[in-house]
Formats: structure tokens, C-alpha cells, sequence
């Protein structure tokens, strides 16, 4: 079971006038949670073709430690055009 912390919480509270649209990705580690989820976003913003982008986004590494633990809320809300917005998390 994950929780998010208070920071977390405050952050999606911030959002509560919003129609939102999670999309939550869990998995085993080491196992591309972050590197889809930070495909979708650049897809969803930017469009075809995408671009190698590790600046934005959730973090991610080719060492064997963990960058990201828990439940963990990527940037913005992201705008889609019928005024829905969408929220991605990481559950590690």
C-alpha cells in the first residue's frame, strides 16, 4: 500500500478545482516506470517524434540504486484539450 506524504497531499490539493486523470504506473524496480511515464508526458506535450529529454520528469539512472521510492507526483498537471487534466505517479 503507498501514501503520499503531506507535500503530496498539499500538491494535489492545489488541484482541486481541476478535472483530473491519473495515471498511476507500479511495478517491480529497475522495471522503465519512470522512463514510460516520462515518455507519455513528453508525447502529451509536445507530440511526435519524441526527443531524449532527461531534465524533465521523473528521475532515472543505469546504477543499481534506486532514484525513485514510494509514490512520487510528476510536474503539472498536464492540459488536454476537452479541459481534462492528467496527473502521472510513480509507485516504486
Amino acid at each position: 500500500m503507498f501514501a503520499l506524504d503531506k507535500k503530496g497531499m498539499a500538491q494535489l490539493q492545489q488541484w482541486h478545482d481541476k478535472d483530473l486523470i491519473y495515471v498511476v504506473v507500479m511495478g517491480a524496480a529497475r522495471s522503465g516506470k519512470s522512463y514510460v511515464l516520462n515518455h507519455l508526458a513528453q508525447y502529451m506535450t509536445h507530440g511526435l517524434p519524441l526527443k531524449p529529454d532527461h531534465s524533465n520528469g521523473f528521475k532515472m539512472s543505469s546504477e543499481p540504486a534506486y532514484c525513485t521510492k514510494g509514490m512520487q507526483i510528476w510536474g503539472e498537471p498536464i492540459p488536454l484539450e476537452d479541459g481534462r487534466h492528467v496527473v502521472s505517479l510513480v509507485c516504486a
